[in-house]
């Protein structure tokens, strides 16, 4: 079975912001995918569905910080947002998958990475999430969004569709 990317929106950030949205998704696709390229001042860049911000996520997390290759996990229930990578000032390119987003009988799951080249070092941030949004609904609106600092000028955000051959 053949698997296709479309490319849905492209946001280019012309302005640093904390929140990038994606809104009237099609549910024509039978998963997304959304990825970040940029730079970033930011202690976590985060998914958030249908502008939900009550505690109805989990999320599980892998991640290793720095030179030093110190190497860390933690997890969340009742957490207001799903994972997406780990931040920090420098460049980063993350991804996250987010299934099944369109069915209604379904609590939709993602997996997220995300690599960050710490600004100033040879250090890099790694991070890796498994997450779940307790919730039925088809998902039409994605947001990423930062806990601490913002997007810089120029980083750009992908929303993909996923079609099964």
């Amino acid at each position: 079975m053949a698997i296709t990317y479309e490319p849905i929106a492209t946001q280019t950030i012309g302005t640093a912001t904390a929140t990038v949205t994606f809104s009237s998704i099609p549910q024509t696709y039978t998963d997304l995918v959304v990825s970040y390229e940029g730079t970033s001042s930011v202690s976590n860049g985060a998914l958030r569905f249908n502008s939900d911000t009550a505690g109805n996520y989990s999320y599980g997390r892998f991640f290793g910080e720095g030179a030093g290759g110190v190497a860390s996990s933690d997890s969340a229930s009742n957490a207001t947002y799903a994972g997406i990578f780990l931040g920090s000032t420098g460049r980063t390119s993350a991804i996250a998958n987010i299934m099944n987003y369109s069915n209604t009988t379904t609590y939709k799951s993602t997996i997220s990475t995300g690599v960050t080249n710490s600004a100033g070092s040879p250090a890099y941030n790694v991070s890796f999430y498994t997450g779940t949004w307790r919730s039925t609904s088809a998902i039409t609106v994605v947001s990423v969004f930062t806990a601490s600092g913002t997007f810089s000028v120029d980083s750009t955000f992908t929303l993909y569709g996923i079609k099964a051959a």
